[in-house]
């Protein structure tokens, strides 16, 4: 969608419909509740521009991530923008102009590093650390934290439930993405990852440190969970007999259960294949180096599979790291509507003796 376009299409509506519209373009994803205390106009014009926005074609609305009751407004994603929304990726220019809010213990923004925290490990100034491995995911990598250790874990490291949070990590971005959906399931509202992560934020000679950030410890309260993000076994057999998209994110090798190098979060298991009727689209084809690949190419990706927006969608990998990632893609930037990570993925499926794999 042209910029020329919209702003004509803005000129012809309401000053309140024009304000929603700039909210939204900053701040992304808001739910009605949040635009009234952002636009600080009354519920009925904040109606009114809303169904202005929507008539012309240029807000959206989606179920909350931390409640499918509740509504969300962001800003529509026309096929031919070369770019994605604002609401769930940001720059490191944009973090860079941030960054002295991130050092402060104001708990309303936090940088949030996902790895370990040793003596190899760079960080931007400010930065918290989760480890996946120690903090997040038990030996088998199969079982979610519960909602008292996730609170327990956020509020030690001075996180509140209404933290604005980006996210990085230093690899491929799927640690990252991990922690972004692990935090959409148990209902975080405000949260972003940083595009290209630590390796696109060196590259422009952002500065970083090798202390990780400590803050007073702060509240932290868990909405959810919310299984609409989440995938189960049973979802999966359900969704091979349906119109659902089975989409396996995996390399090539993996999904035709070929022996694999075992440098690629592989997973272990007595059975090689991918589950019968399952779309491959390997991650890597979703992006340019570390950071994510134009929207129009990745649309193009996706609908040459017939992974499309009006279809459900069940997203797996390995361990359901490089799933997180994909279903970022579709859900976060794309706002693909039903979206699921099956977090077990092969590890979990692999293992079971009671169902149906193919290799072809």
């Amino acid at each position: 969608m042209a910029e020329e376009w919209i702003e004509e299409a803005l000129s012809d509506l309401p000053p309140s419909a024009d304000l929603v519209y700039k909210v939204l373009e900053y701040n992304g994803r808001l739910s009605q509740k949040r635009l009234v205390e952002e636009t600080r106009l009354s519920s009925r014009t904040l109606h009114y521009a809303i169904r202005q926005l929507e008539d012309a074609g240029l807000i959206e609305s989606h179920p909350a991530h931390y409640d499918a009751r509740q509504t969300c407004y962001t800003l529509v994603r026309d096929s031919g923008c070369s770019r994605y929304s604002r609401d769930a990726l940001v720059n490191p220019d944009w973090v860079r102009e941030q960054l002295s809010s991130f050092q402060q213990d104001d708990p309303s923004a936090r940088l949030v590093y996902v790895g370990a925290d040793d003596s190899s490990s760079a960080f931007i100034p400010g930065s918290i650390v989760l480890d996946p491995e120690s903090d997040l995911l038990d030996p088998n990598r199969q079982r979610l934290p519960d909602r008292k250790t996730l609170e327990e874990l956020l509020g030690s490291r001075g996180t509140a439930e209404d933290t604005s949070l980006v996210l990085y990590d230093d690899g491929e971005g799927y640690h990252a993405a991990y922690v972004y959906w692990l935090l959409a399931y148990y209902g975080h509202r405000d949260q972003r990852l940083l595009d290209g992560g630590l390796e696109h934020w060196i590259t422009k000679g952002c500065p970083t440190t090798d202390v990780a950030g400590s803050f007073p410890a702060a509240e932290y309260t868990a909405s959810g969970p919310f299984d609409h993000v989440r995938a189960y076994r049973d979802d999966v057999v359900r969704a091979i007999a349906q119109d659902t998209v089975l989409l396996d994110v995996r390399k090539s090798s993996e999904y035709h259960g070929e022996f694999d190098d075992g440098n690629d979060l592989s997973a272990s298991t007595p059975i090689q294949g991918h589950v019968p009727g399952a779309t491959n689209i390997p991650l890597d084809r979703l992006f340019d180096g570390p950071r994510f690949a134009p929207r129009s190419g990745v649309e193009d990706v996706l609908a040459a599979a017939d992974v499309t927006r009006d279809r459900k969608i069940i997203v797996y990998c390995g361990v359901g790291a490089r799933s997180a990632l994909a279903w970022f893609v579709l859900s976060e930037l794309l706002g693909y509507p039903e979206v699921m990570n099956y977090d077990g993925s092969w590890t979990e499926w692999g293992s079971l003796v009671d169902v149906p794999v193919e290799t072809e």
